[in-house]
C-alpha cells in the first residue's frame, strides 16, 4: 500500500473517531490494524479515543484489549496485506 493511500486511510479514521459513534469507527480501525503492515496509527487513534471519550478507572478495558491483541498476533501474519 502506498504512503498516499495509507495517509488517506489514517485521515479517514481520524475523522471517523471525531465525528462518528464508536460502533462505526472501531471495526475499521481493528481491520486496518490487522491488515496493514506496521499500522501503529491504530495505537495513536486508541490514545485519541481514550483522551476524548475515556473515563477514569478504565484499566480493565485496557487489559482486555491487550489480551485481545495478544490472541490476534498469530493470526495477523496470515491476514496481512503486503505490497
Amino acid at each position: 500500500m502506498s504512503s498516499q493511500k495509507r495517509n488517506l486511510v489514517s485521515s479517514a479514521l481520524v475523522l471517523a473517531v471525531l465525528f462518528l459513534p464508536y460502533w462505526a469507527y472501531v471495526p475499521p480501525i481493528a481491520l486496518a490494524a490487522l491488515l496493514l503492515p506496521f499500522y501503529w496509527e491504530a495505537v495513536v487513534l486508541g490514545f485519541l479515543i481514550d483522551t476524548l471519550y475515556g473515563q477514569q478507572g478504565s484499566f480493565p478495558a485496557a487489559l482486555a484489549a491487550a489480551a485481545f491483541v495478544a490472541l490476534l498476533m498469530p493470526v495477523r501474519k496470515r491476514l496481512r496485506w503486503t505490497s
